[in-house]
């Protein structure tokens, strides 16, 4: 082969490495999971989207089922200093996550609610009980491997929600013009 077929090629794999990877890390973190909490949790979350019922206010972290964000939660993920401060994240975490929950249980179809209870006379009460055990018993799993945060931190994050063109033709400060008098 010649050189210039040699360089065209290295470079065509070069730029396509740039999207997949030639290899990926998985953390053991994730799987050895309590598989009935894992599944009703991805199967709720699935639902969850199909009904189009999912809680706006929070985001989902992925590879934690049990755990959201939102803004304020993510800005002081840089300032968790001490073991303390960390844990009572984690619980802000869970707990946003659980009332986001709770208002998607509620708002799901009958149907869907009927097919994810599987235990007679159970309700919506019950299926939002399940969910906070299955959240308990996760957060209580994952938090006993020793890169627990290491795993979580770079996870946790929220979509930037402003517009590109808005910023690049400077609609963003023609608008606050009205809401400042407002």
């Amino acid at each position: 082969m010649s050189t210039p077929k040699i360089l065209t090629l290295s470079f065509l794999l070069f730029v396509l490495s740039g999207c997949a990877p030639f290899f990926s890390s998985q953390s053991s973190l994730f799987t050895d999971r309590p598989k009935d909490c894992q599944e009703f949790l991805d199967a709720l979350d699935k639902r969850v989207e199909d009904a189009g019922v999912r809680d706006a206010s929070s985001y989902l972290i992925a590879d934690f089922p049990y755990l959201r964000t939102n803004r304020f939660l993510f800005a002081l993920k840089k300032n968790l200093t001490d073991e303390k401060a960390r844990e009572q994240w984690i619980q802000l975490l869970q707990q946003l996550d659980l009332t986001a929950r709770e208002k998607e249980v509620h708002n799901l179809p009958e149907q869907t609610v009927i097919f994810l209870i599987r235990e007679e006379g159970a309700n919506r009460k019950w299926l939002y009980n399940r969910v906070e055990s299955c959240s308990n018993e996760l957060l209580g799993h994952d938090k006993t491997h020793p890169d627990f945060y290491e795993n979580l931190f770079p996870l946790v994050s929220v979509p930037d929600e402003y517009s590109f063109a808005r910023r690049a033709f400077g609609l963003y400060p023609v608008f606050s013009i009205p809401v400042a008098f407002l």
